[in-house]
């Protein structure tokens, strides 16, 4: 696991495949995804936003963005985020799957339906024939 300042600083990144996660919503995620992309990695962006770099719609980025992102090939999920991370495997959640019924209170938890939405992201975003461990 790396920070942008670290890639940016020139840190070697390990592996061949890549998962930037953007919580940002302006620039850093996606030049970091085009970064990685460039370098020959198979890239995965995942952010909690509705779009790709939201902040770019006021910018007029937006559009150049997701056109870019999509010729190098890299897989993009909005509006999820990261449940687990674990050796090999990361675990996404679709943001908005807690319906509007309310469950009895328990610690820990969110005491709304959950609709499910959760996945393994190795699981979802790799040909079956290409699941071997996450670098």
């Amino acid at each position: 696991m790396l920070t942008p300042f670290q890639v940016t600083a020139g840190k070697p990144v390990p592996g061949k495949r890549v998962l930037i996660l953007d919580g940002d919503g302006h620039f850093m995620g996606v030049t970091l995804a085009e970064h990685m992309a460039n370098q020959g990695k198979e890239v995965t962006y995942v952010c909690d936003a509705a779009d790709v770099a939201e902040y770019g719609v006021f910018t007029m980025e937006s559009f150049n963005n997701k056109r870019m992102l999509f010729e190098k090939g890299v897989k993009v999920y909005t509006s999820h985020w990261v449940d687990r991370i674990e050796p090999g495997r990361v675990s996404l959640s679709y943001l908005y799957k807690y319906g509007p019924d309310l469950t009895e209170p328990r610690s820990g938890t969110i005491p709304r339906k959950d609709n499910g939405g959760e996945f393994d992201f190795r699981d979802r975003c790799h040909h079956p024939r290409d699941l071997a461990p996450l670098e």
